[in-house]
């Protein structure tokens, strides 16, 4: 009975071979912005990457993919903005500030328009017609960072972890 238990403490305290610790880490600050006016919103996204090397040697030649993820106002599937590149050098014990270029969309909701009629009090005047107005544009929902050195991913962070399926 406690031959079982020993081994499986061995088993899970045993280290992973192949699992290499990146000393390369990634802070994403995402400004936004946003603008109303009635029915009508504006949105507007950028990234600020904080990459940091907690390595003695410099990480020379680094590429930052960023990715802004959005969705039409009518649909319910999420997909790419915009992506892009941007290439770091990050001295040892050093961090260095990568910016990600602005994206802006815009979107308008579903509202009623007055068609004819000047409605009110009194007995004359027409009932007050509405049409409707369907929603269109795009909202901006998140967006997603990767930081490679040569092929391989050394680190990343995503708004919500479900993005990093929707690229390729």
């Amino acid at each position: 009975m406690r031959v079982p238990l020993l081994l499986a403490l061995l088993v899970t305290a045993s280290p992973v071979v192949g699992l290499e610790v990146s000393p390369i880490s990634v802070r994403v600050e995402a400004i936004s912005g946003n603008q109303s006016n009635r029915f009508k919103h504006s949105q507007s996204k950028a990234l600020k990457v904080h990459l940091s090397n907690a390595s003695t040697a410099d990480a020379m030649g680094l590429t930052l993919r960023y990715f802004y993820f959005g969705k039409r106002v009518n649909e319910d599937e999420t997909t790419v903005l915009e992506k892009g590149e941007r290439k770091a050098n990050v001295p040892a014990h050093a961090t260095v500030v990568v910016e990600a270029p602005e994206i802006e969309m815009a979107y308008t909701e579903e509202h009623g328009k007055r068609t004819d009629g000047k409605g009110g009090r009194g007995g004359r005047q027409k009932n007050v017609r509405y049409k409707t107005v369907e929603a269109t544009g795009t909202k901006v929902t998140g967006y997603g960072v990767q930081v490679f050195s040569g092929k391989q991913i050394v680190a990343e962070s995503f708004s919500e972890p479900g993005f990093k399926a929707l690229i390729r």
